[in-house]
């Protein structure tokens, strides 16, 4: 009986220890998981080893890629599972649109879902580059031209646009009925009886007399299944955020590993005043400018924000919608302004985001720069000067003197800024 005792008391202490052990190593995460999500020491990294001041460190600390995207816009099905997988279905499906265009037809996987020739080109080539989808969750503005102001109503504009998959909202419904009923019924509740052709045509969208001239009630119906499947694929774009870059890592972990040359590039990136427009976590400031980006040959020069304000204030989806999801108080959104009319917005285009940058050659609204090199020359020399382009050039872009070395610095700056690809299965096609 004694043996007994001792033995069980043997066990409970060797039992104690291990436990202690665990609520140590605990401890030891939580204290390393806290340094990497807060970046208590960027601000020092940044000052002992760039050697800039507080200030500018400051706007470095805040570029650092948050651990947690922003809450969806308007989306209450932003973050269900169940909707992302539709969404990652849908975007690689070529069932859907005639001539067997899909999103993934210019959103490649393999170049962070987005392409490589100048335009994109559904059915039709159209005037403008695909930008990548990547972190696109964390941007509150969609489109080079900001036509969309949330992330499930962009892929709604792509889908009937008839250069791009010219697919009308009661051919899309009809296509969820025949071969994904389950799986969005599990999501968004039960479909409309869309057996019934008299009641809901094989085709149409507002402005063709199928679609007009259905009930009112109908109309409804197959709106809010279009605006859900919208939803849907934002769930997916959600999934499909890129992580840290080493960048972040380097301003994050003190000693993380970062090239001499890129450290010189964060300090001409600085000084040369890019930080003005390519700020923040995203490295934007979600504002439009003009950078007199000349039109290819033959083509006519595009009008940018100017179209796109109006486009967005007259579009049904947009967040003045009934159907934008109320958004819950305990997470608010920032609300997006709305610019004031004028010849500033002529020829002006949305900042893009300069995450994996490296890998989303071409660049330029319309793929005017074949490489990361052509596109520094570009803002170096103070934008468009040889005219090929609308409106003014943006006073905020000056010209900049920098040496080739300084140059080749400032690019692997920009190289470094490539996060780690999403988690899988959502960085490449469903089923992989």
């Amino acid at each position: 009986m004694r043996v007994l005792e001792l033995s069980r008391s043997a066990r409970e202490l060797a039992k104690q220890k291990v436990e202690a052990r665990c609520r140590w190593v605990a401890a030891l995460l939580t204290l390393l998981f806290s340094h990497l999500a807060y970046a208590v020491d960027s601000v020092e990294v940044c000052r002992r080893d760039l050697n800039l001041s507080i200030t500018d460190c400051r706007k470095w600390q805040q570029t650092i890629l948050p651990l947690e995207l922003p809450p969806a816009i308007g989306n209450k099905f932003g973050d269900d599972l169940g909707a992302a997988t539709l969404g990652h279905r849908l975007f690689f499906d070529s069932r859907l649109a005639s001539g067997g265009v899909q999103c993934s037809t210019c959103h490649l996987s393999e170049r962070a879902y987005t392409e490589l020739k100048p335009y994109s080109k559904g059915l039709r080539e159209v005037s403008r580059n695909a930008p990548s989808i990547y972190n696109s969750a964390r941007l509150t503005r969609h489109f080079w031209d900001g036509r969309a102001d949330t992330l499930w109503s962009q892929p709604l504009i792509t889908m009937e646009d008839s250069d791009e998959m010219n697919l009308t909202r009661l051919e899309l419904a009809h296509k969820i009925y025949e071969i994904y009923r389950s799986q969005y019924e599990a999501v968004f509740g039960p479909l409309p009886d869309l057996s019934n052709l008299d009641r809901f045509p094989k085709q149409g969208k507002p402005g063709t007399p199928a679609f007009d001239s259905m009930p009112a009630e109908s109309r409804f119906e197959i709106n809010q299944v279009f605006a859900n499947i919208g939803k849907a694929f934002e769930a997916f774009v959600r999934q499909a955020s890129g992580r840290r870059s080493p960048v972040d890592l380097y301003l994050v972990v003190d000693r993380a590993p970062l090239s001499e040359s890129a450290k010189r590039g964060m300090i001409q990136f600085t000084r040369a005043g890019c930080m003005n427009c390519h700020s923040g976590p995203m490295y934007t400031d979600e504002k439009f400018h003009n950078l007199g980006v000349p039109a290819w040959p033959g083509a006519k020069p595009d009008l940018g924000r100017e179209l796109g304000r109006q486009a967005l204030s007259s579009f049904m989806f947009n967040s003045k919608s009934v159907f934008f999801d109320p958004v819950p108080s305990d997470r608010p959104i920032r609300p997006v302004a709305l610019e004031t009319d004028g010849p500033g917005l002529r020829g002006a285009f949305l900042t893009p985001s300069l995450r994996n940058v490296a890998r989303t050659a071409p660049y330029g609204h319309n793929g005017r720069f074949e490489t990361l090199e052509a596109i520094i020359d570009f803002h170096l020399e103070g934008g468009g000067m040889s005219g090929g382009f609308v409106g003014k050039v943006d006073p905020l872009l000056k010209p900049v003197k920098l040496t080739s070395e300084q140059k080749m610095d400032l690019a692997e700056f920009l190289r470094n800024l490539t996060g780690l690809s999403p988690a899988m299965p959502w960085a490449t096609w469903p089923g992989r």
